[in-house]
């Protein structure tokens, strides 16, 4: 039987239909990706009270986020190199990195663009997730100074726990941080 928290639950489960309309606060695909969480988890309690299981109160919704995101990436385009090389040689400088590297990572997660979205969640030049921004104070996502600081800063952290090893920092970036720490590897 699959047991799911009934904290996780009541995180969730705010009782309010997902607004379906494109907010200034997310795009179309986050709000509709936000829209799906919220529905299986409505069915997930409903099953869970039919059980018999208790169930607090849901909670009061979270004040709108601040983070402005765009609405297509259409209206993202890519940083010039003119524009991008400084940027990456500052935050290259201030971690010890090769800015070859991190003009690498760059192309590859956002392709230049500082307003990118992944489907996930992650955001701006080096592609962070919510709690990564929050881990290395990146108060705009989208401003690219502050995202390749907070996204050198993470690859120098993930460099130095896996004692120099390229490739297992670069899974961990990746989001195989559980995997391949349990593994002692990057994945296949």
């Amino acid at each position: 039987m699959f047991w799911t928290s009934p904290i996780l639950l009541v995180l969730f489960a705010t009782g309010q239909p997902p607004d379906s309309s494109p907010a200034a606060t997310g795009s179309a695909a986050m709000e509709a990706s936000i829209g799906r969480q919220r529905t299986a988890v409505r069915k997930q309690v409903s099953v869970m009270e039919a059980a018999g299981w208790f169930i607090l109160p849901p909670p009061q919704p979270l004040p709108p986020s601040t983070t402005r995101l765009p609405a297509s990436n259409a209206e993202c385009p890519a940083l010039s190199q003119q524009e991008l090389q400084p940027l990456i040689e500052e935050a290259a400088k201030a971690t010890g990195l090769k800015p070859d590297w991190l003009a690498a990572l760059v192309r590859q997660k956002s392709d230049g663009r500082p307003c990118a979205v992944s489907p996930s969640g992650a955001q701006g030049l080096m592609q962070l997730m919510p709690a990564t921004l929050e881990q290395f104070a990146v108060a705009d996502p989208f401003d690219p100074r502050e995202n390749l600081s907070g996204g050198a800063r993470l690859l120098k952290q993930l460099l130095d726990l896996h004692a120099g090893d390229s490739a297992g920092a670069l899974a961990a970036y990746n989001g195989w941080p559980a995997n391949a720490d349990r593994a002692g590897q990057s994945p296949a």
